[in-house]
């Protein structure tokens, strides 16, 4: 449903059915995880127990797919302010599947023949209730914005036996702003801050660390856009998780051939070493020189 007019808009959703994030493809193969995408971030390959480090065996049970799809949505908002120009405000507020899965794992102490971790991973999904209050201001050279976001996960109770990795209760506080410092140049920055109330993780006596739900925590982001000409886009970014202390930075350039489809690129990734179980950590090592060649039909 929606309803616009110039200065009040309502909009609401709802649906029976969620299609959760799949993020990078990601098998259990001979114990190990391994993916096609050279970045996804693979789980711990051992443990230590009792000062030993201990290989950790993997094997994914997968649910049956209408417990992956058949979960319902609702979402509703309302907005004050036009469109395009001035001061704005909104309220959004919803129950909904939390996109990406989450998992749950059963780990035992195998002894022979040789020692190690059997972990058996379920993936899940578990719902969360939003409440969004959104504020910005736009004008001709600078647009202005602020976001504050209570999320409360409804996580569902634990199988006897396995563990899960603790949630609890966020609260989620973003801004930043886009300038137009010329017609052909834009400046954009960003600010994010995560404060998440954990609960406590269930342990069955052999533990694994699953990932949180939150990678980032205290984050910040620059951003500077140049179109030289119509042909030719330069961009560089800059993100910084001040929590995980690693950081990126990106640069990119792109010409386009005159009255052609074709395009030429070329662009560089750069990443800091951080710890393994912050955002960038399974990117350390990755920085790369990139070039492409496309064309458009």
């Amino acid at each position: 449903y929606a309803y616009q007019s110039k200065y009040f808009s309502i909009r609401a959703f709802a649906s029976p059915v969620n299609i959760p994030e799949r993020g990078a493809p990601i098998r259990a193969q001979d114990g190990k995880l391994i993916s096609a995408n050279p970045d996804a971030a693979i789980q711990y390959e051992s443990v230590s127990v009792m000062n030993a480090q201990v290989p950790i065996r993997y094997s994914i049970e997968m649910p049956a797919m209408e417990d992956l799809l058949l979960h319902s949505s609702a979402l509703a908002q309302v907005h004050l302010g036009q469109k395009n120009t001035g001061l704005w405000a909104s309220y959004t507020a919803g129950f909904k599947p939390i996109n990406s899965p989450d998992i749950t794992a059963e780990a035992t102490l195998k002894l022979t023949p040789t020692e190690y971790i059997d972990a058996k991973l379920y993936p899940r999904i578990t719902r969360h209730e939003l409440m969004m209050v959104e504020t910005g201001l736009k004008t001709q050279r600078i647009d202005f914005w602020a976001s504050l976001i209570r999320e409360t996960p409804k996580a569902a109770p634990v199988a006897q036996g396995q563990v899960a990795a603790p949630m609890g209760p966020a609260l989620i506080a973003s801004g930043g702003f886009d300038a137009r410092i010329q017609s052909s140049t834009t400046l954009r920055a960003g600010i994010l801050s995560i404060n998440e109330k954990l609960s406590t993780a269930s342990d069955n006596g052999v533990t694994i660390n699953l990932p949180g739900r939150y990678r980032f925590k205290r984050a910040a982001s620059l951003n500077l856009d140049w179109q030289a000409h119509s042909r030719l886009h330069y961009s560089v970014g800059w993100l910084r998780d001040w929590g995980g202390n690693g950081q990126w930075i990106s640069t990119q350039g792109e010409y386009r051939f005159k009255n052609s489809g074709w395009s030429l690129g070329l662009g560089a990734e750069l990443y800091n070493r951080a710890p393994r179980d912050s955002f960038f950590g399974p990117y350390a090592g990755n920085d790369r020189v990139e070039g492409r060649l496309s064309y458009a039909f």
